[in-house]
């Protein structure tokens, strides 16, 4: 196991701790997979409307207005961190 754990010996942990390690276990998947699902759904609620926006905003303009490539640009010194440039 590494990192120091020590098991018990199986023949001495009851039957119902297993039952409990399992459900803790599908608890903790649970959880997991809605945290992903409600930071997916927060996601898009994000990224529609910007996708909406910048739609909006480069109609009149025309692609040569290269719209996409400047708010790149921004977001790149707004937010270093993340990559919203083709580097």
């Amino acid at each position: 196991m590494g990192r120091g754990w020590v098991l018990a010996d199986s023949s001495s942990i009851a039957d119902d701790y297993h039952d409990f390690w399992r459900e803790l276990k599908e608890r903790i998947v649970q959880y997991q997979v809605r945290t992903v699902l409600c930071v997916n759904c927060e996601l898009v609620l994000l990224y529609w409307p910007i996708g909406r926006n910048i739609l909006n905003r480069q109609q009149p303009r025309g692609w040569g207005a290269k719209v996409i490539d400047n708010l790149a640009v921004y977001l790149q010194i707004a937010f270093p961190e993340r990559m919203f440039a083709d580097n």
